[in-house]
């Protein structure tokens, strides 16, 4: 059981991450997303000296760079630009504990517990039930690039772990995130001019200049990339897994939130697909405390009957 204090501190990191994906949509409405890559990496630059890593840690970390901080973060802003929608988009980026899971299977020979198991049931009918019913033929791309940001997650988590165990010092995740920035900017610089041009990628540089993307990039970079993983690292090495993964439900629950305050519309197909997509989540993350639960409780009705 979390103290009060990290429960306050579970539910602020998963709000900064449902917050950073309506940002995130904010922001690329002027900016592409390649180059919304770019600039939040160079945004994280400063931080390496806060954060140092030695040279072979540099090495162990390159990996889950390439994975997470390239493949991952450009499926995640091509997923939002091509319209997944606030609500669905951290709804379907939720998904990477099972991808994880199942890497984790292939890489490491970790075997996925019952639940995963049997969450992959509702959430593949959701995800189905999501591309089949959708409007636009842009909306089911959006799904698509999601999806495949959430499987380069989980396979980044699972790298991390990797590198972690290869390190022959304590790696911190911090550091470790951080060390995306470096090791990732040449490749966002490249696919940013080869995509969207030298001319676009100077007038994004120039929005830099406004508060308000300021702001934002400092948000995404800082504070949810950072500082937010930075928290959850701290309150995973404090307490147990099945402990801490309940919180991270708070995550679509905000996302479909702030769709109903931005007027997002949600119709009935998509509707029905979140709720099957947060049924698997909520068997993946909780049904080992809520099978826990039931055996307690037919375990002190029964105790009652025999007295």
């Amino acid at each position: 059981m979390l103290a009060s204090r990290d429960i306050a501190i579970a539910i602020c990191t998963t709000f900064v991450w449902a917050l950073n994906v309506l940002l995130t949509k904010i922001a690329l409405v002027e900016i592409s997303p390649i180059s919304f890559n770019l600039l939040r990496m160079i945004v994280v630059l400063p931080l390496v000296v806060i954060f140092p890593l030695r040279l072979h840690q540099w090495r162990c970390i390159m990996p889950t760079a390439l994975v997470w901080g390239v493949a991952h973060y450009a499926f995640l802003g091509l997923g939002i630009k091509a319209g997944a929608g606030v609500a669905m988009g951290g709804l379907l980026l939720q998904l990477n504990p099972l991808f994880a899971a199942l890497f984790a299977y292939l890489m490491l020979r970790e075997s996925p517990n019952k639940y995963h198991l049997i969450a992959f049931v509702p959430l593949c009918a959701g995800v189905f039930w999501g591309l089949y019913t959708a409007e636009k033929f842009c909306v089911c791309v959006g799904y698509l690039c999601m999806l495949v940001s959430a499987a380069f997650m989980g396979l980044g988590n699972v790298l991390l772990k990797r590198a972690m165990h290869d390190s022959r010092e304590p790696l911190s995740p911090s550091s470790a995130i951080v060390a995306f920035a470096p090791l990732t900017i040449g490749i966002h610089f490249t696919l940013a001019m080869s995509v969207d041009g030298w001319q676009e990628v100077v007038r994004n540089m120039k929005l830099l200049a406004r508060p308000t993307h300021t702001l934002i990039m400092l948000f995404a970079g800082w504070i949810s990339m950072v500082g937010a993983m930075r928290a959850w690292s701290i309150l995973v090495r404090r307490y147990s897994v099945a402990d801490v993964s309940p919180y991270s439900l708070l995550i679509p629950c905000f996302t479909l939130a702030f769709a109903f305050l931005t007027g997002e519309k949600i119709g009935f197909n998509t509707f029905v697909s979140a709720l099957l997509i947060l049924l698997g989540l909520i068997i993946s993350q909780m049904g080992h405390a809520f099978s826990r639960f039931v055996r307690g409780f037919f375990y002190i009705k029964r105790q009652h009957v025999l007295k």
